[in-house]
């Protein structure tokens, strides 16, 4: 198994007790351990603008740091990404209601104690095997495209031809389909976060930013509609959605 894991911490003694108890427990369990250290938030949103943090499965942050700090840091990853497993490493247990609000999946005092570690990446890593994504093959002129799930934002049908778009921005268009609409994205709607709110479109209502009656605005700026026949259907597994988060 590999995982990937960001570690922001200015005190270079906590990032070597963080990165030794990481790289102890994948050889322990035969895990490769791909750690990225940065020294400040700054550091980390340059690469996550530049793009190069992608598929990170655990982000561990330190909170008292010098500029912002690891709460607000953890506050603008949650705009862009709702699902990350987050964990606070910390001096002071003062910020824990904080990292409550930005969904951390575990505040952890220094100096780290094994046991706790270990027991926080059983329970990140027993997250990711639940979460395995599936594969949605896209057929284009160029081949066959394997997307993950969940870097699907929405699915169009334009002209018998699906047009996946992709949280990265990307968009495949398919070569024209034979089959309906339907039993090409067949798939996806046997999930529970996938949705059909018209009959051109599927959409991932992880990627869904505001619901109105008539359109589910998308975190990329699309304006997805919900025509007036699903209307009472998108209404509730949308707020079964938000219930179950």
């Amino acid at each position: 198994m590999y995982i990937k894991i960001v570690v922001c911490d200015d005190d270079q003694t906590s990032m070597e007790q963080i990165k030794g108890l990481l790289h102890a427990y994948g050889r322990e369990k035969e895990i490769h351990m791909d750690i990225h250290t940065y020294i400040s938030a700054l550091e980390v949103q340059e690469a996550l603008t530049a793009g190069e943090l992608e598929n990170v499965d655990l982000l561990m942050l330190d909170i008292m740091m010098e500029g912002k700090n690891g709460i607000e840091l953890a506050e603008d990853i949650r705009k862009k990404d709702r699902d990350i497993p987050i964990v606070f490493a910390t001096t002071s247990p003062e910020f824990a209601l904080k990292a409550y609000h930005v969904f951390a999946v575990r505040y952890l005092l220094k100096p780290l104690e094994n046991e706790a570690v270990w027991e926080m990446l059983d329970f990140v890593i027993a997250h990711l095997l639940t979460k395995k994504d599936k594969i949605f093959g896209i057929n284009t002129k160029k081949g066959c495209v394997n997307v993950n799930f969940s870097e699907i934002v929405h699915v169009e049908n334009v002209a018998r031809k699906m047009c996946v778009t992709l949280k990265n921005g990307k968009i495949y268009q398919s070569v024209g389909i034979r089959d309906s609409f339907e039993k090409q994205v067949e798939a996806l709607l046997q999930e529970e976060n996938f949705i059909q709110p018209h009959k051109s479109y599927v959409v991932n209502l992880d990627y869904v930013s505001s619901y109105t009656t008539t359109i589910l605005h998308m975190d990329n700026n699309n304006d997805i509609p919900i025509s007036r026949r699903n209307s009472l259907e998108v209404k509730t597994r949308y707020l079964k959605y938000l219930t179950l988060r």
